[in-house]
């Protein structure tokens, strides 16, 4: 009797289920994601470019390009080559993704929203437009490509011990878990997206992923959009926080927990502050079904009442840089919006957001009694006086507690009303407290006897004007030149933020000393690969003052090379106008072309070099320590 090696392994896990507490779970097959160029004909018919018709196993597709896109994209999917599914169009306008100036923003790759064909095995693409140099971006999620050992492998995944499960927070609707439709396996070892400070919004997009599915076939697609999402966009994970289908299935997206403020990348300039809802659908096209409106209620009024957010009111927030708001507009936005209030989209489309006011008013009516604020009006909260405010929908008895991260009570009070205003100086005993986390407790109890759920959160409070900046050594000179105008933090995200520990690369450089000495910006033009750099005209100022003569590279300032300790030295050395030094003070630095303004800083007091009489003349300079040497040399001295 002869049996197939899957039969054999087929018998075994069968057995297993005999001897031990064993369930079968998803792990979907392995995806494969890759690209090629696409050639183009144009078409007689519709006066449009085609490609000839492609041969690939495929699941979802979508086009990227180099250098700008065409005016508009189709694609379509065949079985057979003969028989075609309909046209359906590529999103060029591609809204969806990470805030700017973070790095998943920095290694995000242009291209469309992707397209779910379902299995096909040929593909065509159209386009509007002269073609351009464009690439096909293709997903496979039916595992169509697998070896057997892979097919081997995938069936042991499957095995698992039974354990018991996490029981859902209080009100949770039914949310299909990342380990059911493959997301770990779709991210692979990418960083994860990490936490905000927490949300204080939601979007609600559509997928814009054309053609039907079936209800079997839903996590197949959120499977697909992931690896499209990882794989060819370059983010660290799916982009959206939630997901649901067209029959009402609710799915889990970004990692790092459904009742966390994880940092999506669906509305780029807004996603620090948000949560974001893909509808699973095309809804220019197609209007949003009873059921997926249900899910959406009962998902939105629980995630809303977690993070304590009415969803009948607006925010003001500052915008991290979106096509509609520009990097640090101040904008009024709805609790609720949609992905077109904050940039310039269609999403999520014209049969969707005309509803996004009567979903206001079901996830402010569903769940009872609920309480709005965390506190603060905004997080981080610099140290000083604050206001801790709160709104509760029914009368109700409230309490309210503050603890410091040893659990020790610094604050209670209690009272009864709706509308909850508790000043606060900032200060314990006469004293300003100390930098870090705290949490605040509010709880309250309605007149009927029903219990809201109460607010638990941990609010980080920071010394101004930068808010990871307290533990560092060189925070008072940080602080010092961010008095003197010189530095007006990293402006990755807000701020607030100093990034001390970020290398400082050379165009930088040429702002800070720039400031320090009151030069002002010039158009001399100095060098040929500063072109459009928002420091060329501090570069060129330096340039004309002797300070820098750039990088010796063909006529370049090398902008964005991470500056050295001892090419900062030669920078602090011209600008100061310094003197060669009488004594030589470091061991390591000999021989080096830095060397006589090494000790130059070094006599004046600047710098003590990096410890046991060394300078470490080759290593980056991080923004902390640039603080110190700017400090030093041009405002209190050493």
């Amino acid at each position: 009797m002869i049996f197939r090696r899957s039969t054999f392994v087929a018998l075994i896990i069968s057995a297993l289920f005999v001897v031990g507490n064993l369930e079968i779970r998803a792990v979907p097959p392995e995806a494969s994601a890759w690209s090629f160029p696409l050639g183009f004909q144009e078409s007689n018919a519709s006066h449009l470019w085609e490609t000839d018709a492609i041969r690939a196993d495929v699941t979802l597709a979508g086009i990227s390009w180099e250098q700008k896109p065409p005016r508009a994209a189709w694609v379509r999917g065949s079985m057979d080559g003969e028989v075609w599914s309909d046209w359906a169009a590529l999103v060029i306008e591609a809204e969806h993704g990470p805030d700017p100036g973070t790095d998943e923003a920095r290694a995000t790759n242009p291209a469309s929203e992707p397209v779910y064909l379902g299995e096909v095995r040929w593909i065509q693409f159209r386009i509007d437009g002269q073609p351009g140099e464009l690439e096909a971006h293709v997903v496979e999620t039916a595992g169509r490509q697998r070896s057997l050992l892979t097919r081997v492998t995938d069936a042991w995944r499957r095995i698992a011990w039974r354990e018991p499960s996490a029981g859902a927070a209080p009100g949770q609707p039914d949310i299909i878990s990342r380990d059911v439709w493959g997301g770990d396996r779709c991210v692979g070892d990418k960083e994860p997206p990490g936490l905000t400070d927490g949300v204080r919004a939601m979007f609600i997009h559509h997928t814009a992923t054309a053609g039907a599915y079936s209800e079997a076939a839903a996590p197949d697609v959120v499977y697909a959009i992931c690896n499209y999402h990882a794989n060819t966009r370059g983010w660290k994970d799916i982009g959206y926080n939630f997901l649901i289908d067209v029959y009402g299935n609710i799915y889990e997206g970004r990692a790092g927990g459904v009742d966390q403020p994880v940092w999506g990348a669906h509305t780029g300039g807004f996603n620090y502050y948000s949560f974001g809802v893909g509808l699973i659908a095309d809804h220019n096209v197609s209007s949003v079904g009873a059921a997926a409106q249900l899910s959406l209620i009962e998902l939105a009024a629980w995630k809303l009442d977690i993070h304590h957010v009415d969803p009948s009111q607006a925010i003001t927030i500052e915008s991290l840089g979106s096509t509609r708001y520009d990097q640090g507009v101040i904008v009024d936005m709805p609790t609720v919006a949609g992905h077109r209030d904050a940039s310039s989209t269609s999403c999520p489309g014209n049969l969707c957001y005309p509803l996004l006011g009567g979903f206001r008013t079901s996830f402010q009516e569903t769940g009872g009694a609920k309480i709005y604020g965390t506190g603060p009006e905004t997080a981080p909260v610099p140290l000083g006086p604050t206001t801790f405010s709160f709104t509760i929908t029914e009368p109700a008895d409230w309490h309210f507690r503050l603890f410091d991260a040893n659990e020790e009570m610094l604050l209670d009070e209690s009272g009864s009303g709706t509308d909850v205003s508790i000043p606060w100086d900032g200060r314990i005993a006469g004293e300003l407290i100390e930098p870090g986390d705290y949490r605040v407790s509010f709880t309250a109890v309605t007149g009927t006897g029903e219990v809201p759920r109460p607010v638990d959160q941990v609010i980080t409070w920071y010394r101004a004007p930068f808010r990871d900046d307290d533990t560092s050594v060189h925070e008072t000179s940080i602080n010092t030149i961010a008095a003197q105008g010189i530095t007006q933090g990293c402006s990755t995200y807000f701020d607030w933020w100093f990034c001390p520990d970020d290398e400082v690369p050379r165009d930088q450089m040429a702002s800070f000393i720039a400031r320090a000495l009151g030069l002002a910006d010039s158009d001399s033009d100095r060098f040929s690969d500063d072109d459009g750099n928002v420091h060329e005209g501090a570069i060129n100022a330096l340039a004309d003052a002797g300070i820098t003569v750039g990088c010796s590279s063909g006529g370049g300032y090398c902008p964005r090379r991470s500056i050295s300790r001892a090419e900062m030295a030669t920078f602090l050395y011209r600008a100061l106008d310094l003197q060669p030094a009488g004594s030589d003070y470091f061991i390591d630095d000999d021989n080096n072309p830095h060397e006589t303004a090494i000790n130059a800083i070094a006599e004046l007091g600047v710098t003590l070099g990096c410890g046991g009489e060394r300078f470490c003349p080759n290593d980056p300079v991080m923004r902390a320590q640039m603080a110190s040497f700017l400090d030093r040399a041009f405002i209190s001295g050493p």
